[in-house]
């Protein structure tokens, strides 16, 4: 959905692994397809992720050359071709666990206010998912239920104590379930 609003060429989800020493990616979406597996190591981006602890939203509109993405230049921005980055932290409870990751391929591109509280809107439903996936009386999800829900809101889907039955409409920024 996000891709779809903000047309973007890529984007995708990244969450700590259990010693907090690297961030795994768990859905990347591109060229209308999903792929996981990539992982990096916490140490080797320091500035991106003391900026990604303090910071609502990172907005890099050139991320070769911004102080907090510049780390990534050589091994992923210049040879993916990717310009500009916007990336939204997950929080839980305060805690950064995560982030959704928006790249720019081809023309640097300038993140307009609406694109950056929407890409923050997804980064707090991430974080809304992913608490209901906690032990309670009402739900019994996995983290795993939640992340297939979000890259595919089609079809009736529970989602926590509410079940998702169908898009009611859409627009230039969102899509209402």
């Amino acid at each position: 959905a996000s891709a779809r609003a903000m047309d973007v060429g890529r984007v995708s989800v990244w969450l700590y692994d259990a010693g907090r020493t690297k961030i795994e990616c768990v859905d990347l979406y591109e060229k209308k397809a999903h792929t996981a597996g990539l992982a990096l190591e916490v140490k080797d981006y320091p500035s991106y992720f003391r900026a990604m602890t303090s910071d609502r939203i990172l907005a890099a509109d050139d991320a070769r050359t911004d102080p907090r993405t510049r780390e990534f230049r050589e091994g992923d921005l210049e040879p993916l071709g990717i310009t500009s980055m916007m990336d939204a932290p997950i929080r839980r409870r305060g805690e950064l666990v995560g982030m959704i990751c928006h790249e720019q391929t081809g023309s640097p591109r300038i993140w307009t206010f609406d694109e950056q509280m929407f890409a923050a809107g997804l980064a707090d439903l991430v974080a809304v998912a992913m608490e209901s996936d906690e032990p309670s009386e009402t739900s019994g999800m996995r983290a795993s239920t939640s992340m297939r829900v979000l890259a595919d809101l089609t079809g009736a889907h529970d989602f926590g104590k509410y079940t998702l039955l169908e898009m009611l409409g859409e627009g230039g920024m969102a899509e209402v379930y």
